[in-house]
């Protein structure tokens, strides 16, 4: 029986968290152009995007948390480039 990668549930929550807190910040009119939380953020959505990634790599474990985890990351990083700009 296959189990859920480690590597992509963390690639998932992070992804979530991700999009979650910039949307929060964004409603609360945080400016995220030219501040160290967004340099944070950008280097999130590559850890996320990265683990992600990483889950390819694992032999006999089911591969949709990782797969959620890069779209979601993808996701984050377009709403953040929109957020900046």
């Amino acid at each position: 029986m296959e189990n859920h990668s480690k590597l992509g549930i963390a690639s998932f929550a992070v992804s979530i968290i991700n999009i979650t807190s910039i949307f929060v910040l964004h409603v609360a009119g945080v400016n995220l152009q030219f501040s160290i939380i967004g340099l944070f953020y950008f280097i999130f959505v590559g850890v996320g995007f990265g683990l992600g990634v990483n889950v390819f790599r694992a032999k006999n474990k089911k591969k949709i948390f990782g797969i959620l985890g890069m779209v979601f990351s993808i996701a984050a990083f377009f709403a953040l480039l929109v957020v900046t700009t």
